[in-house]
């Protein structure tokens, strides 16, 4: 049975009891109930976490690392239970291929009203206070108390495919508030909607002005776009759909190409400075119930008027979202296992985009070649690995970069922690 337990100041107050996938418990208005449990996964990185109170009609999205133990999900759930009633609780994770997996059979269980030391009986099918993000109906336009409406919610069977088609995943942990995705020109006005169901209210577009141009950002996106234009990789004039022009010849070695790219991208530690801070401010301007208590019961991503999310993109999601994201994670204090895991797993959610291209490119040209243009597409621990490694040569270490460069002291590093849920 999964684990259920209350909390009241960081203190469980008192001891759970019921019968297989039933669980009764007494609980003061205001308290918090929460569950933990694992769901069976496939090899492929988990994008997100959803709970049904009402058999699966609607799901509450809640962000799930990408990262985790070979198939398995360990997951939790928090919510106020100061609304007595009987309730059942249904989990899936979906991963980045669009795949969902079930918990299993539904969690039932009984919050009861108290007074003093007598139980209070209640009735079924209770309300549930979800921290200001009641769950809505699908295909409806959002009231937000007197707030301009936005775009419907994305219906939840297309969920798992609009994350996957545009690579959309979180970054951190459970309830990260900070995703990143490839190019968003080609979504259109339904496919925007997954945007309201993640809460996303900000998207930093890092391509080159080029690429805008060539590329525009969709028009349906119910979100604000902040573009920083500079080229990161020095190469002003090419595009990701110029191959023709390609000389694969002047590339050396599989591999040599991209690792000298990522060695170019860390001599622009000011640009960094300049989106890091930025990004580290919409943590600090998210107000109470967006970021988690004081008991650190993180909200749920549900649709609601607080659009505290943030979302980074560039082309294929893969070299500049990549160094920027691993910065991020490196600043909030992660270890370099899990910086590189989440960089690496950008393969795996690029991988059918990717063979796509590459069967058209490849044809034509000889093995070594191909072995050149496949180098271009793939994220490689040395790439990362020659990034930071340049960081070093440049900065004099991390430490003194983050300090001299980035500019990042202990509350916004703890900011940005928050923001993804490390």
């Amino acid at each position: 049975m999964p684990l259920l337990f209350g909390l009241r100041d960081g203190i469980i107050p008192f001891v759970v009891h019921g019968g297989e996938n039933t669980v009764f418990t007494s609980v003061n208005a205001g308290e918090y109930i929460s569950f933990s449990g694992s769901v069976p996964v496939g090899d492929k990185p988990v994008v997100a976490a959803e709970f049904s109170f009402d058999d699966g009609h609607t799901w509450l999205c809640r962000t799930a690392p990408a990262t985790h133990p070979a198939n398995s999900l360990d997951w939790f759930f928090t919510m106020n239970a100061d609304k007595p009633g009987r309730y059942r609780l249904l989990m899936r994770a979906i991963d980045c291929a669009g795949n969902t997996y079930c918990s299993g059979a539904p969690i039932e269980f009984a919050v009861i009203a108290t007074t003093g030391s007598d139980a209070v009986p209640v009735a079924d099918s209770a309300a549930i206070d979800y921290g200001g993000t009641a769950p809505v109906a699908n295909s409806a336009v959002i009231d937000y108390g007197g707030a301009a409406p936005v775009a419907a919610l994305l219906p939840d069977d297309e969920f798992p495919r609009v994350m996957a088609a545009f690579g959309i995943r979180p970054v951190g942990g459970f309830s990260s508030r900070l995703f990143r995705s490839r190019r968003l020109s080609e979504m259109g006005p339904s496919e925007a909607a997954v945007l309201n169901n993640l809460r996303i209210g900000t998207i930093y577009d890092l391509r080159k002005r080029l690429e805008v141009e060539r590329f525009p950002t969709s028009r349906f996106l119910p979100a604000q776009t902040v573009t920083f234009s500079e080229d990161l990789q020095n190469a002003p004039h090419r595009t990701s759909a110029e191959w023709e022009t390609w000389h694969i010849g002047e590339y050396g070695a599989p591999g040599e190409r991209m690792e000298r790219i990522y060695r170019t991208m860390a001599a622009h530690g000011e640009y960094f400075a300049l989106v890091i801070r930025r990004i580290a401010a919409e943590g600090r301007s998210a107000p109470p119930d967006a970021i988690g208590d004081a008991r650190g019961h993180a909200p749920l991503r549900t649709s609601g008027a607080v659009r505290d999310g943030v979302l980074l993109h560039c082309t294929n999601g893969k070299d500049r979202t990549g160094v920027l994201v691993a910065q991020l994670l490196r600043v909030a204090g992660a270890d370099m296992d899990t910086v590189m895991a989440d960089y690496l797993a950008t393969n795996e959610c690029n991988r059918k985009i990717n063979e796509a291209d590459l069967a058209v490119l490849v044809h034509g040209i000889d093995e070594e070649e191909q072995a050149v243009v496949r180098s271009l597409f793939e994220a490689r621990e040395e790439y990362l690995m020659a990034f930071f490694s340049e960081i070093d040569n440049l900065y004099g270490g991390f430490e003194a970069y983050q300090r001299d460069i980035l500019r990042i002291d202990h509350r916004t590093c703890a900011q940005l922690a928050s923001m993804m849920g490390i």
